[in-house]
């Protein structure tokens, strides 16, 4: 019996797999055992959830048991062994998957185990250290118990160790038996007794010994594969390699390039073609290209002539018999501004500043480029796509977001040859290559916000083109559907210059800025797994290492166009230059707030009870002085509602100065008191206070009795007008 186990990071691929199997396969799925879903890619696709709260990047181990040809066992059997392995293991009651394989042709079956390593109640994954000896100890344990035939598990020959999926793939694309050329290298070496006389025997066989990068020695085979000389083919370290060898400089063995040029001279003998005795590869290369070049081109325009001619006549006659006008298509606003700056250039420094002005930026085409895009257009017309060609020392221009245009008649109304001409007294040293202006306009690139807005009266011709004015109108105030948080956010960051000020105006409007932790984004996909209350406020995904807004509320936001009106790359980008250090995590910065918010309630309700306590009782009527009626002749009534209306109005003033200075002056903590102790209780009680709420309570008394005695003042004078 062969059991095979490793672990795995992709659920939905694994569950593919067991229930669909190879080609010339047929897949059943046996068990599902442990999980909440009934289908196995749902199931697998919890445990990735419950993965992403921990650090675990493999939450899956898979294991596959095998018997030797013509060997059967039963589905108990089956299940037995996998209980056995799952022991072995350490991952007993773990939630898993078993699925048998059985070969169409043959009949022959064999089965599949999948585990997941993450415990739910401790979201951790169980550890499974030294698996293959396990795997190994166990298989022979199975063979005595179902009385199986032993399997070895040494290999034949004197290579121990099997090649890797690279180099099976490397030679699955050559054409070889990886088998045969290891096996070749390895009878090299040991029939060999130093390095001059291994890569003789190298040679003999058709290979080259070449010396490598990361590697001291490689070895390239008939078809140019590359085979690493190490432990795993040679069986010796790396330091009894260099001993061995060591009567060869490897400085002077050829590179990988080159051992593989060698092998191609060596091929081109046996097929009796002559090699010249100095031959530039590179000037080969440019050769062929050119040629296939010219004959693309070639072909491109005849055959554009042809289609064109056709085209024109069709139109021609088509226009005759409708009357119709031949109309130009329209100019998208990047070629139209460029157009526009071109005609309204006299020199080529002038062209060169108005094109900085409305946002573009010339650049020089090297020899580099121009041959990458000729290679790049040859190989999209073969793939039936277009890539546009530009030739060495072109002048093209290029947008603040990397697009390059070229200067031709549809953006100049000049052919390219004139527009090349007219800007050739431009210095060349001050012209940088496309891509070095392309890594130029990046690293100056700032966010949109931060330019100069424009007046909207004194609107130059560049701010016409390209969606300038329709920008200028949309900063001039907040959108409409943004409210709230989300508004104040969008406000704060279209008016902040700097990084610092942005930061500083949302503290003005109760938002903090906090920065995104490792376990910020583990806490958030297990709230919002488990659905709990705090996913409500957290947004659909948090990223580490970003700044984000925490609101009063405790709702997180995340600066993105919704909040920003800008890309959350650039806004990112607008903040680098603060110190990540001063900012705490998103659910630190919850908890603060949370604190925050319970501390002010427990003291306004405290110093609302000790307010009460030391106000005394108002009395619910109020005394009017007798009034006659035969004073002035004016009734009674009228007189009492006024006099009660004054009062009312005086005692919702007191209360509201009382209220005031309740929350200007609240004390940090105080303590909750009963509202049932006597005097006495009380008098203990105030000694214990603070001085300065005895102060504030003072100025309350006293405003109190001023109020008392202004009412009692208004009253008087009122009975002696009457």
């Amino acid at each position: 019996m062969i059991c095979k186990g490793t672990t795995h990071n992709n659920g939905v691929r694994l569950a593919a797999y067991l229930t669909r199997g190879k080609d010339g396969e047929r897949a059943e799925l046996w068990q599902l055992r442990g999980f909440e879903a009934t289908n196995i890619k749902d199931a697998f696709r919890d445990v990735h959830v419950m993965a992403d709260g921990t650090r675990c990047e493999q939450p899956f181990f898979h294991v596959q048991v095998r018997n030797r040809e013509g060997e059967t066992l039963n589905r108990r059997q089956w299940e037995d062994a996998a209980d056995r392995i799952e022991k072995m293991l350490g991952l007993t009651d773990q939630p898993r998957a078993i699925a048998f394989h059985m070969d169409e042709k043959s009949g022959e079956e064999h089965m599949h185990v999948a585990w997941s390593r993450i415990d739910e109640e401790s979201l951790t994954a169980k550890p499974v250290p030294f698996f293959k000896d396990r795997l190994k100890k166990l298989s022979r344990e199975l063979e005595l118990h179902f009385s199986l035939e032993p399997v070895t598990s040494k290999r034949e020959g004197e290579i121990k160790y099997a090649p890797t999926r690279a180099q099976e793939e490397q030679a699955r694309r050559l054409g070889l038996d990886i088998h045969a050329v290891r096996n070749t290298i390895r009878a090299c070496y040991d029939r060999s007794d130093g390095g001059a006389s291994f890569r003789a025997a190298l040679e003999n066989e058709g290979m080259i010994l070449a010396q490598g990068e990361r590697r001291d020695f490689l070895v390239v085979d008939q078809a140019g594969g590359l085979h690493a000389l190490g432990k795993r083919l040679l069986d010796v370290s790396a330091a009894k390699l260099r001993e061995r060898l060591s009567d060869i400089e490897r400085e002077k063995l050829p590179t990988v390039a080159a051992g593989r040029e060698l092998i191609n001279q060596q091929e081109m003998r046996k097929e009796g073609q002559k090699i010249q005795e100095v031959w530039d590869r590179d000037l080969a290369d440019q050769v062929w290209l050119n040629a296939v070049i010219d004959a693309s081109l070639a072909k491109d325009n005849k055959m554009r002539d042809l289609h064109s001619s056709r085209k024109g006549e069709a139109a021609s006659e088509r226009r005759q018999k409708e009357g119709e006008v031949p109309t130009e298509r329209p100019l998208d606003g990047s070629v139209a501004a460029i157009r526009l700056a071109y005609s309204l250039s006299r020199t080529p420094q002038e062209f060169l500043q108005n094109l900085h002005e409305c946002g573009f930026r010339m650049a020089r085409v090297t020899a580099e480029e121009a041959s990458r895009s000729h290679r790049v257009a040859a190989f999209a017309k073969e793939a039936g796509r277009f890539s546009a060609q530009y030739g060495e020392g072109e002048f093209v221009v290029i947008n603040d977001r990397g697009h390059v245009y070229s200067l031709n008649a549809r953006s100049t109304g000049e052919s390219r040859g004139e527009v090349q001409a007219y800007l050739g007294t431009l210095p060349a040293s001050r012209i940088l290559g496309v891509e070095a202006t392309r890594r130029d306009i990046a690293e100056h690139k700032r966010p949109a916000h931060a330019r100069e807005l424009w007046e909207r009266d004194n609107l130059t011709v560049w701010q016409t083109f390209d969606g300038a004015a329709a920008e200028h109108a949309r900063r001039e105030g907040d959108p409409e559907h943004r409210k709230g948080y989300a508004g104040q956010i969008f406000t704060a960051y279209n008016r902040s210059d700097s990084a610092r000020a942005f930061v500083r105006a949302l503290g003005e409007h109760d938002l903090t800025v906090a920065i995104v932790t490792r376990e910020d984004v583990t806490n958030c996909n297990i709230d919002r797994h488990y659905a709990t209350d705090l996913s409500r406020s957290l947004p659909r995904k948090l990223r580490e290492g970003d700044f984000v807004a925490v609101a009063g509320n405790g709702r997180v936001y995340n600066f993105n166009t919704g909040t920003t009106g800008d890309g959350s790359v650039r806004v990112q980008k607008f903040l680098g230059s603060l110190d990540r250090n001063q900012f705490a995590g998103v659910y630190e910065t919850l908890d603060h707030i949370k604190a925050r918010a319970a501390l002010r309630d427990i003291e306004r309700q405290a110093f609302r009870d000790l307010t009460q306590k030391k106000r005394p009782p108002r009395s619910s009527e109020a005394r009017v002085p007798e009034a006659r009626t035969e004073d002035r002749g004016k009734p009674i009534g009228p007189v009492k509602r006024a006099e009660t209306a004054a009062t009312k109005a005086l005692g919702r003033a007191f209360d509201s100065v009382s209220n005031a200075f309740e929350s200007l002056f609240a004390p940090p903590s105080i303590s909750d008191k009963s509202p049932a102790h006597g005097t006495d209780n009380e008098g203990q009680t105030e000694s214990k206070n603070a001085v300065d709420h005895a102060r504030h309570m003072s100025q309350i008394e006293l405003m109190r009795e001023e109020a008392e005695r202004r009412q009692d003042r208004e009253r008087g004078g009122g009975g002696r007008e009457r």
